[in-house]
């Protein structure tokens, strides 16, 4: 049996998940114009249907629906809050070409072949079987229709100079995502992932993105979403408050800094479905 993964809705009480509601806007926007990138991978414009996977409170479905509207989007979570939000934003955004459902990634309820498009976005890292997601995303997906992974890769990320802790900080990371299923390294390993399920013609397209050419104050808030509640790595014993206080002092100084350089490594993988 799939653990649960290492995003867990079920730590956010009703003012909590206001804010990630909000954090995971604030990304959908940030990561805007490398969605226009993938949708060009993607040959997006000509799609009549495309599935989003772990679509969340639907920011990105309804950039999707926006960006061909001849098309239907359909996306799934398994989070009835995120699908509530979502219904709410396609109805007074009146996006007559988008749909949401409640829906486990493993289990899509769906008829094989239903599918131009399967799309994840920032999913694959958080879940115990991705191999298992990747072929429910192919099941679905019509012969020669695309698969599309979304993905960043915490171990290929650059900071210039580093925070005190920035090692302890990473393995502690990995730990937290290891004992609950995901992986923050699992972007490497997509491209391994698609082969090995049958997906062809496959397209790898880093994305090094540099902090400072975005918002440096999302960058720090983003990191230290956890807000008032204790964090688990301190919960876990894996970092101690006084050293997670100094990282995050260190990393605001470093990401406000002109001199310094900061980068995230994102890929856009994008594959045929072989049937």
């Amino acid at each position: 049996m799939a653990k649960i993964g290492s995003y867990n809705t079920k730590m956010f009480d009703d003012n909590t998940i206001t804010a990630e509601v909000k954090r995971l806007e604030q990304m959908s926007e940030y990561d805007k114009e490398d969605i226009k990138k993938f949708c060009k991978e993607f040959n997006f414009e000509g799609i009549k249907s495309l599935l989003d996977i772990g679509c969340g409170p639907g920011f990105v479905a309804a950039m999707f629906s926006k960006l061909n509207p001849n098309g239907l989007v359909i996306g799934i979570d398994r989070e009835e809050r995120f699908i509530k939000i979502a219904n709410e934003l396609a109805k007074n955004q009146e996006i007559s070409n988008l749909e949401f459902k409640v829906s486990d990634c493993y289990k899509l309820p769906f008829d094989d072949d239903t599918f131009e498009c399967s799309f994840s976005r920032y999913v694959l890292e958080h879940v115990s079987e991705p191999i298992a997601v990747i072929n429910e995303m192919k099941r679905v997906t019509k012969p020669e229709g695309k698969i599309g992974i979304f993905e960043w890769d915490a171990g290929l990320n650059v900071y210039y100079p580093e925070p005190r802790f920035l090692r302890k900080y990473f393995d502690s990371e990995m730990e937290i995502k290891r004992s609950t299923g995901g992986d923050i390294c699992f972007g490497r390993k997509a491209y391994t992932a698609l082969r090995s399920c049958g997906i062809k013609d496959i397209t790898v397209q880093p994305v090094n993105e540099r902090v400072a050419d975005h918002n440096r104050e999302f960058f720090i808030s983003n990191h230290k979403w956890f807000g008032t509640r204790v964090h688990p790595f301190v919960q876990m014993g894996l970092m101690s408050q006084g050293e997670l206080d100094t990282y995050y002092s260190d990393l605001e100084e470093i990401v406000r800094s002109d001199d310094s350089y900061i980068s995230y490594q994102k890929l856009i993988i994008v594959g045929k479905v072989d049937k």
